[in-house]
């Protein structure tokens, strides 16, 4: 999770955010020297500044939230100059409104309009100027790290694929051996790679040629002689960086490719054998008792709100109760508000709902999309039966069914499912099962990888989803 979280590009979006606040104290600074200096024409003392940066401090946390919702963190989102300035403004505005409309109401905390209509000019500027340098001087000047691949036709294949559909910019790749070349019937090599990558049959040679920073080999399929091993390990220590195809796929992607692992894998896999703290399993359980009861007091009026809704819109009964399975398939009643109709599944029996399912009432579908349908789970989490953070519940007719087609399945159960998980945040709504099978895949991710900081890594992107309305 280390290598995910700190990646060269999760790096540069930290660093971003990083600079943001120094050009948006900057900018604070500058405003209160020009409102003393030129407007009151009175002496500005450093005090003026530090006994507001409390109030300040908020405004800035709102500014860097709503540029976290706007994607202008996201690289490929601020290539677009014009883009890029026009949704930043918008959001300074906004964030500059509902700071100052709270600060409004807090009169000990009174920082001045002067100062604040001076500071969101001289934030444009700096955080333009902050794209420039980022643009034209970090991403122009680093060069992508070259990396080479080892293994059969068909995980290279598959990996080819999945690399340049996420577009990662940050690494080329220039070395590829296949190892099963004299095989018949293997899958071509996908179009999308470029002509000037080199293709080699054997391993001494894409070791000999040495044109690469990084070395990823799938291991499982892969046998290797020992002058092949003692000469990637004289690599190695050379300063080359060697990995195998599980570990390298999981750090890009936060998801354990099923397609490349094995039991072996599994076995050997010592994150996944580990046993989780007391103390995080602890501080998780109450944050999970506490927030859920403060959830279900402050919700309250719009609960009943939906209920009346749910009324008014259809037939039927306003909760849905239905069993799900939890930690090791124990059994328990998950409640969630209505959002189909009452005989949705009278005619076809359980099946996966799909994006536009004509099942989902109106009411419904906007439950859906803001995910506030799941509200009465806090209830669940209560009780113990869910947390927060986890794996999503899953009923029994559906678990038995990818248990038959989805390997490993039944680990996903090793941990207690949750109202929000890390397949949920990444791959979002899976009405099939190949759907399932990607999630899994995250599933796992989050299994092996389970911490207080991924779990607060979720709840950040989940509101994140929920206020873009990407929720299904």
């Amino acid at each position: 999770m280390k290598d995910y979280i700190f990646s060269k590009i999760k790096r540069q979006k930290y660093s971003q955010i990083v600079v943001d606040i120094l050009f948006i104290y900057l900018s604070i600074f500058i405003a209160y020297f020009l409102t003393f200096t030129l407007f009151e024409q009175r002496p500005f003392r450093l005090s003026h500044f530090l006994d507001r940066l409390g109030p300040w401090t908020v405004i800035l946390i709102f500014y860097i939230f709503v540029f976290y919702l706007a994607d202008l963190y996201e690289i490929n989102k601020i290539k677009d100059a014009f883009r890029f300035f026009v949704t930043m403004t918008l959001c300074i505005f906004t964030a500059s409104f509902i700071s100052s409309g709270i600060l409004f109401f807090l009169t000990k905390y009174v920082i001045g309009r002067r100062v604040i209509i001076l500071h969101i000019p001289l934030v444009i500027v700096f955080l333009m100027l902050r794209r420039f340098m980022f643009i034209y001087i970090i991403l122009k000047r680093e060069k992508p790290l070259r990396l080479a691949l080892i293994g059969n036709s068909k995980i290279i294949s598959h990996f080819i694929d999945e690399f340049f559909r996420m577009g990662l910019t940050e690494f080329r790749i220039t070395q590829i051996c296949i190892t099963d070349r004299n095989q018949e019937n293997k899958p071509s090599l996908p179009e999308s790679l470029p002509a000037s990558v080199s293709i080699y049959e054997r391993i001494e040679d894409i070791l000999e040629n040495e044109d690469f920073d990084i070395l990823a080999f799938d291991y499982t399929q892969l046998e290797m002689s020992k002058e092949d091993i003692h000469r990637i390990l004289q690599v190695k220590f050379e300063g080359k960086f060697i990995c195998d195809f599980p570990s390298f796929y999981e750090d890009l992607t936060g998801k354990i490719p099923l397609s490349y692992i094995d039991n072996r894998w599994l076995i050997s896999e010592g994150d996944l054998q580990r046993r989780v703290s007391k103390l995080y399993m602890m501080s998780k359980r109450l944050l999970d008792i506490l927030i859920s009861i403060i959830l279900l007091i402050l919700t309250l009026p719009l609960r009943a709100l939906i209920c009346l809704a749910i009324k008014l819109d259809s037939k039927g009964k306003i909760l849905f109760r239905q069993e799900r399975l939890g930690t090791r398939k124990s059994r328990f009643i998950c409640y969630k508000f209505r959002t189909m109709r009452m005989d949705a599944e009278k005619e076809t029996g359980p099946q996966w709902s799909s994006k536009d399912d004509p099942r989902i009432t109106r009411i419904g579908r906007a439950l859906r999309k803001t995910r506030l349908d799941e509200l009465p789970q806090l209830w669940n989490i209560l009780k113990g039966d869910m947390s927060f953070v986890g794996n999503r519940p899953i009923r029994k007719y559906f678990a038995d069914q990818l248990a038959e087609t989805i390997p490993y399945y039944d680990l996903r159960f090793s941990v207690k499912p949750g109202l929000t998980g890390w397949a949920q945040v990444n791959q979002g709504y899976s009405g099939s099962e190949e759907g399932q099978f990607e999630k899994f895949q995250f599933e796992l991710f989050y299994i092996k990888n389970m911490s207080i900081l991924l779990d607060l890594f979720i709840v950040f992107k989940t509101i994140k989803t929920v206020i873009q309305r990407k929720g299904e």
